[in-house]
């Protein structure tokens, strides 16, 4: 039998983290999903998946201002994932910044 090799200490503590901030999302708990997505995000600069998810939070809580910096950051991270810069252009239409959101769009 092959025995599956467990991940480094810092993935397991991320993949643990996301699940946690994913919990507390799901049961519209977004204070305590951005209080876990914080720390998620402080393991690495370069861990954009959880800026992505937390702009997401931001913008569920209310929160437009946060979600739209957490989503450019993001769409500074990973330029070419479309997700972002279409979460971005919806965030920025909503805001009633439509120059903004059709340059979100054409990236």
């Amino acid at each position: 039998p092959h025995k599956l090799r467990q991940p480094p200490p810092a993935a397991r503590r991320a993949i643990t983290l996301a699940f946690r901030a994913k919990r507390h999302i799901f049961a519209h708990r977004y204070a305590e999903a951005l209080e876990v997505l914080d720390a998620y995000a402080a393991l690495s600069d370069a861990d954009a998946a959880a800026l992505l998810l937390r702009g997401a939070v931001r913008r569920s809580a209310r929160d437009l201002d946060g979600a739209i910096a957490d989503t450019r950051a993001y769409t500074d991270h990973r330029p070419d994932d479309a997700r972002g810069h279409r979460n971005l252009a919806d965030m920025l239409a909503q805001r009633g910044d439509i120059d903004g959101a059709l340059r979100a769009i054409e990236g």
